[in-house]
């Protein structure tokens, strides 16, 4: 069973069977809980889709906070199979369990066994909102999290203020 509520409104699509929710709209689905100004619900290819929306200034409010279980992700963009527990996420920042440190990046893959693969992807022990720079990070093309275990990563090397150091490692 999926809970929905949404603060603005509520829209049936009867015909293609999905459910639109704007503004603060929020989802709970066992151990899954999502909000975002923009949800759809697709119930014929048990897809979820959730995004900010732009206020009246042009800037995008809302954006998605995706929970599943201990596991938090601030996202731009998501979109959730309910059947197969695969989801892709853009823009997201997360800080994986027990960790001393968040990860973010630009696209994310999260698979049935809740393991993170990140595109272009960077980790900081710095405690920063998104969007905001880290004063210092390690950044790599691919990084595998599994939640409580490590975190891996391929090429990769240090930044500080935003400045690519020469400081690079093959993997880690």
């Amino acid at each position: 069973t999926i809970e929905y509520d949404a603060e603005d409104s509520i829209f049936f699509d009867v015909v293609n069977r999905k459910v639109y929710l704007y503004g603060d709209a929020e989802i709970n689905y066992g151990e899954i809980n999502l909000q975002a100004a923009y949800v759809e619900l697709d119930w014929v290819n048990n897809m979820l889709t959730a995004e900010g929306m732009p206020d009246s200034t042009g800037k995008v409010v809302g954006n998605p906070i995706f929970n599943d279980g201990p596991e938090e992700y601030q996202t731009e963009k998501i979109r959730y199979n309910f059947k197969t527990r695969k989801a892709f996420i853009s823009g997201v920042l997360t800080k994986p369990q027990e960790a001393e440190g968040f990860v973010f990046g630009e696209t994310v893959k999260k698979n049935e066994f809740d393991e993170v693969f990140i595109n272009r992807g960077c980790y900081t022990p710095c405690d920063c909102e998104p969007g905001e720079v880290p004063d210092f990070y390690i950044k790599s093309r691919k990084l595998k999290v599994v939640p409580g275990e490590l975190i891996v990563s391929g090429p990769f090397n240090m930044v500080i203020t935003d400045i690519p150091t020469p400081l690079g490692l093959p993997f880690g």
